[in-house]
């Protein structure tokens, strides 16, 4: 018998966060079983959440895991690379995916479609078979793979949807997007991301994820041709990088989940990691931290508890630009005049907050923290042994949307080791 101790923390919470975490023998144990603790704690502890989950007998879930690059041990531009396999820090692991969809079946739930949208040899399906999603999950009438990737010519195939308030979306080319009409047929997502930093946003979490639901040429687009894992840029592109993209990330998000109405749970995979320049193998670097998230209806709430845990929030945002400021050479009259801009929540949390999709006031959640053989600590600090590395970017004074005002705009940040991701350009896309 596994045994998992618990703690409350402000009980009387509006919204409910569960962490787990357990270190077992194998990495595929405590993606399993600390991802169905995470489900049942959630289940006990979240009033709207148990309701929900009892009333959606008979009813569709699509499982929306993190695969856009799979663990292809014959690419060259992965030698040197650790956790080659399907227990990696770059995308979701299977037996998390597994978890939770035994749970969902012992829920009975009617059908369970695990889908994505990835650009790979082969399509979606051949990413999963690398992820080695085939390998425990069996398809059947209940549960089934799905490719949500469409081409140009595919457009009946496709549905447009809005952001609600297009006042609040700053970024005009993605108040309207366009997702698979597969989504009109379901009636709850589970969102499963990876736990990484974010070499151009920071943070990859419950918000970003839903990215993954538009065509991998149209996310290419919204990083405008900058692709930093890849190439030095100067600062001033990295911050107007940081701008565009964070603002495609949560419009993508509140446009989902306001036009469709599709309930959500998340379940964030942080067994192993991607520290530093993530999301991808390079120059990302693994961590192993046994851990995993849930909650429902709050991927803003659940993302701010993730800045937290992973100790790049606010204040070490602004510790990190004072730190390049003075490195620099400013004096100190000039570094209080230009550190505001850097003194503000990673934007694309702070814009889907805006955009109505949950709250950062960490005082209303109400955290259930859960370890295994031993006492969980008195805070979400206390689940990790330290903070993750930060992004390049927030170190050299890049991670802030008033990118005009950055100082040495024109200065490369580099970034090793490299990874060149192929451009997604064809001709049914000019």
């Amino acid at each position: 018998m596994i045994n998992y101790a618990h703690k409350i923390l402000n009980s009387k919470g509006e919204t409910t966060i569960v962490a787990v975490k357990g270190r077992f023998s194998t990495f595929k144990d405590a993606c399993y079983y600390n991802t169905l603790e995470a489900l049942t704690l959630l289940e006990k502890y979240d009033e709207k959440f148990k309701r929900f989950i009892e009333s959606s007998k008979g009813k569709t879930a699509l499982i929306k895991p993190n695969s856009a690059f799979p663990p292809a041990k014959d690419d060259k531009r992965l030698e040197g690379c650790q956790y080659l396999g399907p227990h990696n820090y770059d995308t979701t692991d299977p037996d998390a995916i597994r978890a939770v969809v035994d749970y969902l079946l012992d829920k009975k739930i009617g059908k369970v479609l695990i889908a994505e949208s990835v650009f790979w040899k082969g399509g979606t399906l051949a990413a999963f078979q690398l992820c080695g999603y085939y390998d425990v999950i069996s398809e059947s009438e209940k549960v089934k793979f799905i490719e949500l990737t469409t081409r140009t010519a595919e457009g009946e195939k496709r549905i447009r949807l809005n952001v609600p308030d297009i006042q609040k979306a700053p970024n005009e080319k993605y108040r309207e997007i366009e997702v698979n009409k597969i989504l009109t047929t379901v009636d709850f997502i589970v969102n499963m991301p990876k736990l990484k930093t974010h070499v151009s946003s920071a943070l990859t979490g419950a918000i970003k994820n839903y990215f993954g639901f538009l065509n991998p040429r149209v996310r290419f687009r919204a990083h405008e041709g900058v692709d930093p894992a890849g190439k030095d840029y100067p600062r001033k592109i990295y911050a107007y990088h940081y701008k565009v993209v964070s603002e495609a990330v949560a419009q993508t998000h509140a446009a989902i989940t306001f036009s469709l109405n599709l309930p959500e749970i998340d379940v964030v995979d942080g067994v192993i990691c991607c520290e530093g320049d993530g999301p991808h193998w390079k120059p990302g670097s693994p961590r192993e931290d046994w851990i995993i998230f849930a909650s429902f209806n709050e991927p803003v709430a659940m993302d701010k508890v993730l800045l937290e845990y992973t100790g790049v929030n606010r204040q070490r945002i602004v510790d990190l630009s004072r730190n390049f400021l003075e490195r620099i050479g400013l004096p100190k009259e000039e570094i209080e005049k230009i550190l505001p801009i850097y003194d503000n929540e990673v934007y694309h949390v702070k814009l889907a907050e805006t955009l109505g999709l949950g709250s950062t006031n960490t005082n209303k959640v109400k955290l259930i923290l859960a370890t295994k053989d031993t006492e969980p600590p008195s805070d979400i600090y206390g689940m990790r042994e330290k903070p993750f590395k930060a992004p390049k970017f927030i170190s050299e004074g890049a991670c802030t949307i008033e990118w005009e005002k950055v100082p040495k705009p024109d200065e490369l940040i580099v970034i090793e080791p490299k990874l060149v991701v192929p451009q997604l350009v064809s001709s049914e896309d000019k």
